[in-house]
């Protein structure tokens, strides 16, 4: 059986799907065809592919069906990227597809967002997926390419702002290298610094080294200094961060406060730096902000009534429950009560 492609569709009832909803085009027999090889590779299925792209066959099209008959369906050049197929991908772009083009109808974004969204892939199919990216980009993908609901960019998602996917500094380079907007935001104000991406040193060296604005605030008011010790999901409570303290020093050397409340909005709960690095379990990056002087006893949260209160307030009343059920280092607690 093949790997499960999205919604569970196997590359055989993505092949099934198109035997039975149309009468078979040139482009159906090349989603045919795709499905089958890439099911078990053969120099004999690769053939029939060629076959077919020499009669005309689009490995890329906007599909000719209603949205709401629509299955999580992809075109061949979506099939090939999914699969991590650099080769396949590129006998497909060397047909000039329109790239402005979705990969299929539910999944409403083109070759390049999609490229850079992966799965969990393996170190091999990384450096794959990173080839088919470049090799987009040679083929003339927009390097700001972005989703229709949100406006998150190429080079968002490759810097941490899709929180399912950690950042990707190989394909941030690359975006960047191709021309894409170091400034951009989606419609929360977020980009690669407002993100997990503001916990990756390469990825905060990349931004400033891009001279990005990197006082602009999200829109909840906060800046990259608020996401500095920011985890990816599947992070371990108190792993080691031993970049913490040069990710903080380089921020404070771009001008942003290490003790600085996100910029009001509304009755926010956000929270300082040191609350925020606190929330994230990351004990080291809370004693990098100490050592680099952040203070217990400055302005750190909101209460749902807008009081201000400073970490140290916080952590004798309402964080009482925190410090309970979460393992904090004896000389940080001590530091910090």
């Amino acid at each position: 059986m093949p790997k499960k492609f999205l919604l569970s569709l196997t590359a055989s009832a993505i092949l099934a799907f198109s035997i039975s909803v149309h009468a078979k085009s040139l482009e159906d027999k090349l989603l045919d065809a795709t499905t089958t090889y890439i099911d078990k590779p053969s120099a004999k299925k690769m053939q029939a592919i060629d076959k077919l792209l020499a009669q005309g066959a689009k490995p890329h099209f906007a599909f000719p069906m209603d949205a709401k008959e629509a299955v999580e369906i992809p075109t061949p050049l979506g099939l090939s990227i999914y699969f991590n197929d650099a080769a396949l991908t590129h006998k497909f772009l060397e047909t000039k597809p329109d790239l402005s083009l979705p990969i299929s109808i539910q999944m409403n974004m083109p070759p390049m967002m999609y490229a850079m969204l992966p799965p969990q892939i393996s170190p091999k199919e990384r450096e794959a997926r990173r080839a088919i990216v470049k090799d987009l980009l040679a083929h003339g993908a927009n390097p700001n390419v972005k989703t229709a609901d949100d406006g998150t960019t190429a080079l968002m998602a490759a810097g941490g702002v899709v929180q399912v996917y950690p950042p990707d500094l190989e394909n941030a380079k690359t975006l960047l290298q191709a021309g894409a907007d170091a400034n951009a935001r989606n419609q929360y104000g977020d980009w690669p610094l407002t993100s997990m991406g503001a916990s990756n040193l390469g990825i905060v060296k990349l931004m400033l080294e891009a001279k990005a604005d990197v006082k602009k605030p999200n829109g909840n008011g906060q800046n990259a200094m608020h996401f500095v010790c920011t985890r990816y999901f599947k992070t371990r409570a108190n792993t080691p961060d031993p970049d913490a303290e040069e990710r903080i020093a380089l921020l404070k050397q771009a001008g942003l406060d290490i003790n600085g409340m996100p910029e009001q909005q509304g009755l926010s709960t956000f929270g300082n730096p040191l609350y925020t690095a606190l929330q994230e379990k990351n004990p080291d990056c809370v004693q990098a902000l100490l050592k680099q002087g952040a203070s217990p006893d400055a302005p750190a949260v909101r209460d749902l009534h807008g009081n201000t209160h400073t970490l140290r307030e916080w952590l004798k009343t309402e964080g009482k429950d925190f410090l309970k059920n979460n393992t904090i280092p004896a000389s940080l607690r001590k530091q910090l009560l």
